[in-house]
């Protein structure tokens, strides 16, 4: 580019200072006097760049003679200034100088391909009813024509009959875009969606009301769905409205924007939404008037949408998942996206700018230069599919017509087959080929020749799941922990029974944190015997049971607080300390203290004052009481706080008090019917569980959580044992519950929602529990997903309010992912659904 008078200054996207120096006058070389000579500026890339383009950005200045400046630059002004600007004999500063584009050198685009569909093959082995790690890699794969194992598909009809079998057909309750993308998956690998596992999966996509309900996207999903291979729309029940495809263009359309394309909340279009729309509407372009015109109006809003490096995104920059759908929707009207110059900005087109977003070893970044994203690799393969297909003069990523649909019995002996090597894990693979075999007809019945391997594969699990079920119940006897021979044998031979399991297996053992829990209470227990015989071999004190004492002392300090409170005898330990310190100031009548009322309490004379006193056998009769009187605790406790700090010095049997209030800190923070435990909270303060709660609460949380597992549910709150009223902490409190094995999720979160706000908590999984912090309580639930990220959560009560984590979601909130949490104040309750979602911004 000319360097007109050496004033141009260029800094980089990384802010570097291209030119042999910063200031005008350091660039070096001759003035441009219009005549012989041309300055230029040169500049190297950073070493470390990646990506399909480079942008430099600065300012300039200008001056001369008699010429026009403009026409002797590449570059033209911004800010309305025109590029003919003659140029005075004084300077002008045009402060900004426009963006400049340089395209990079790329990968080979059959290489981007290539690696990132081996990518998901190789991280998606188990395809399960998800928006990650599901049905967009499922359909990617497919439509690729990627190789994939025989019996690969068939495991992701295995989980969505799983599915359909645990929820009674429901894959979920409002959110009909489950359905649509179940649909597509399925109709891409060639099954009968109207026969899944006895469930038609086009009965739900015909009840128009409950389509549309999550907004435009439920009719955009549901029409790519039912056009994907010309699916005939069942009859909906006399009470519903029956969807037909007039009513889902039509309810597409009347959502357009005035200033053209498609958006969930707000008036501005959104890219994603935008090109969903035009993927659905795409087959009716060359024949219904309204869909042209929407549709063109849409593609110029998408050129006018596109950034100057030929991606797309406006709330947060470019993005991959945005590219990935506008590729798919151009494809689907026959547009190339390499190569229309309305969808080329600077040089870079929308596939250049989707294969910016390139991680080296397959699969895309959800921005620029970040790491490898789940959806954004899934939405970005099947977009180059699509591209592909187009290229290859194939029909469009969602128009399915190629594909030939299997009958039953093809697909009965494929899950079949599917089951191969029968291990603990193979449940609902079988119990799918199962269901899938007692819904054909007897006829059909015959024609499967492999019906034994089924039979066998049955009486294999059922083995396995009785050596699991058996360690289930050895476990099962552990619930109360005693320190005794017996007790030890019966946990050693749980033990052993657990271990002698593969790994797998051990996943599937129920109660796994019972065992664990006792094994950890039989040593905190067997230490503190040690140190209940130590107090025990005191014996009566004279002044030659110092070491003894001492000993036990020590044993005693060793052990951690909760081994402690197991310390039965450890008054005995306190008075012996007592008596020795009066033996050795003077004998067995030595009086300790110098109050004025007398007190004798276990073969030791005080003198402390009345209050002192009172407390003093208040403690000691606490101490000697077989069971801990929470009560007269709490009164012997607040007895003390309220004491001078004169008064404090003369209870002499303090320690006892204080091994009592450990003791009861230990019982009121740990719910035994539960398990669940809390930590950094004060003695008196009582954990209070209810396991069972409002049925309406948790409807509510199931219909919010999509494909998301609800594993725990529980309301919770404290109970302040001083006041006789709920707890409210200054500051987070440590919460754990057991947990059996969670490690077959990818993901395991809690959130928490008070009545007012979301508040979104982490979670530690470790050692058979799960823990994580929190300042406030109510309902807890713990939602979990084998998916490499947590799917979209919804608001029931709200439904133009969505999280937008994937395509079917997409734009549903021009926000970051928003959850449904609700509040049931008729109920009396506040409450929270515990759910972590990874941030993932709006437009993904």
């Amino acid at each position: 580019m000319y360097n007109y008078q050496n004033d141009l200054k260029m800094t980089g996207e990384n802010g570097a200072k291209f030119g042999a120096g910063w200031t005008p006058l350091e660039w070096g070389g001759a003035s441009y006097d219009f005549i012989t000579k041309r300055n230029s500026v040169t500049f190297t890339l950073p070493s470390d760049w990646s990506g399909a383009s480079y942008s430099l950005t600065g300012a300039v200045t200008s001056s001369g003679y008699g010429a026009e400046a403009g026409a002797h630059r590449s570059i033209g002004r911004v800010n309305g200034e025109s590029p003919n600007l003659a140029a005075v004999s004084r300077s002008y500063d045009y402060s900004v100088l426009p963006k400049i584009v340089i395209p990079v050198h790329q990968k080979p685009k059959s290489d981007i391909y290539a690696t990132t569909g081996d990518w998901i093959y190789k991280n998606t082995q188990n395809p399960i009813v998800s928006s990650t790690g599901g049905e967009w890699a499922v359909i990617g794969l497919a439509r690729a024509g990627y190789a994939v194992s025989d019996g690969y598909y068939a495991s992701y009809a295995s989980n969505v009959i799983s599915t359909l079998i645990k929820n009674n057909g429901v894959l979920h309750a409002k959110k009909y875009t489950e359905y649509s993308r179940a649909v597509l998956a399925l109709t891409a690998i060639g099954y009968d969606v109207t026969n899944v596992g006895g469930y038609n999966l086009l009965d739900r996509l015909a009840d128009f009301d409950a389509v549309c309900w999550q907004g435009v996207n439920g009719p955009i999903w549901a029409l790519l769905a039912l056009d994907s291979h010309g699916y005939e729309i069942p009859v909906a029940p006399s009470f519903k409205t029956r969807t037909t495809r007039e009513k889902l263009v039509s309810a597409i359309l009347e959502k357009e924007l005035t200033s053209g394309g498609w958006t969930l909340a707000g008036n501005a279009a959104d890219v994603d939404m935008t090109a969903m729309a035009i993927q659905a509407l795409a087959p009716y372009y060359p024949t219904n008037g309204a869909v042209k015109a929407a549709v063109d109006r849409a593609l110029n809003k998408l050129s006018q949408l596109q950034n100057e490096n030929g991606g797309f995104g406006i709330i947060d920059g470019a993005s991959a998942e945005s590219s990935a759908q506008v590729i798919v929707a151009l494809t689907a009207l026959g547009i190339d996206p390499d190569a229309d110059s309305r969808f080329i900005k600077n040089g870079s087109t929308v596939v250049a700018s989707l294969n910016s977003f390139y991680v080296d070893g397959g699969g895309f970044s959800h921005g620029a230069n970040g790491s490898r994203d789940g959806i954004a690799t899934e939405q970005g393969y099947y977009a180059l599919a699509a591209y592909n297909r187009f290229k290859a003069g194939k029909s469009s990523l969602f128009n399915m017509s190629d594909v030939k649909i299997a009958d039953a019995v093809q697909i009965v002996n494929s899950l079949i087959n599917s089951i191969g090597s029968v291990t603990i894990d193979s449940g609902n693979t079988i119990k799918a080929a199962r269901t899938a075999y007692d819904a054909l007809a007897d006829s059909q019945k015959s024609m499967i020749n492999n019906l034994q391997a089924l039979i066998d594969a049955e009486n294999t699990y059922k083995a396995l799941i009785a050596k699991v079920d058996n360690v289930s119940a050895l476990i099962s006897k552990l619930n109360d922990v005693k320190y005794s021979a017996q007790f030890k044998a019966l946990m050693d031979e749980a033990r052993s029974a657990y271990n002698a399991l593969n790994e797998a297996e051990q996943k599937h053992v129920a109660g796994y944190p019972l065992l664990t829990a006792a094994e950890r209470k039989y040593t905190q227990l067997e230490n503190a015997q040690r140190v209940i015989e130590l107090i025990d071999a005191i014996g009566t004190v004279t002044k030659n049971s110092a070491d003894k004492i001492d000993a036990a002392r020590s044993a005693y300090d060793a052990l951690s607080n909760a081994e402690k409170t197991l310390v039965t005898n450890y008054s005995v330990l306190t008075a012996a300390e007592r008596k020795l310190t009066a033996l050795v100031a003077g004998g067995s009548t030595k009086v300790i203290g110098n109050g004025n009322t007398k007190l004798s309490l276990n073969g030791i004379t005080y003198m402390v004052d009345a209050e002192a006193a009172t407390l003093m056998k208040q403690i000691d009769t606490l101490t000697k009481a077989k069971k801990l009187n929470m009560k007269l605790l709490a009164t012997a406790y607040t007895a003390y706080m309220d004491m001078s700090d004169k008064l404090k010095a003369q209870v002499f049997n303090y320690d006892d008090l204080e091994a009592l209030t450990n003791k009861a800190g230990e019982e009121n923070h740990t719910d035994a019917a539960t398990g669940i435990q809390i930590e950094d909270a004060p003695w008196y303060v009582k954990i209070n569980v209810k396991k069972s709660v409002d049925k309406s609460v948790s409807d509510i949380i199931k219909n919010s959580i999509g494909s998301n597992e609800m594993l725990m549910l529980w309301d919770i709150n404290l109970i302040n044992m001083l006041e006789g009223a709920e707890y409210y902490p200054d500051a987070s409190i440590t919460l754990s519950a057991p947990a059996d094995d969670l490690s077959r999720f990818s993901q395991v979160r809690i959130a928490h929602y008070d009545g007012s706000k979301n508040e979104y908590l982490d979670c530690t999984v470790a050692d058979g529990r799960i823990t994580w912090q929190t300042q406030s309580f109510s309902t807890f639930a713990v939602i979990a997903s084998e998916a490499a990220t947590l799917n979209e959560l919804e608001n029931s009560d709200k439904p133009s309010v969505m999280a937008a984590t994937s395509p079917e979601a997409q734009a549903e909130s021009p926000m970051w992912v928003i959850v449904l949490i609700f509040a049931l104040t008729a109920a009396g309750i506040a409450a929270m659904a515990v759910v972590i979602i990874l941030k993932r911004k709006a437009k993904r």
